[in-house]
């Protein structure tokens, strides 16, 4: 069951961020955010906020499109996976050196 408390009005977002809802709509239709319908009004988790703030000031602020907001997502996600897999294969050779060395 989600805790209420943790969830915001999509209405409420958008109104506060003066952005449209379809925005917030082609975000959750690219799997970048999730919308939460709970008596028929959509809603926003609180945990989503950071990055759905930071892919709102890539398209307020510098202008960019939906689409380029999620490939930018994207590719973001992809850095960060790859930074996660480069620290886990540094901690590797760290012990495999200890271990040698």
């Amino acid at each position: 069951m989600m805790n209420m408390e943790e969830m915001i009005l999509v209405d409420d977002f958008c109104t506060h961020h003066s952005i449209s809802y379809t925005f917030i709509s082609n975000l959750c239709d690219a799997d970048l955010i999730e919308i939460a319908e709970v008596e028929e009004r959509q809603y926003l988790q609180q945990d989503q906020m950071g990055t759905l703030e930071r892919l709102v000031r890539l398209h307020t602020e510098l202008d960019i499109n939906t689409e380029g907001v999620a490939a930018i997502a994207h590719l973001l996600q992809r850095i960060e996976t790859m930074q996660a897999e480069m620290k886990l294969l540094q901690q590797r050779l760290e012990l495999y050196e200890d271990h040698v060395g």
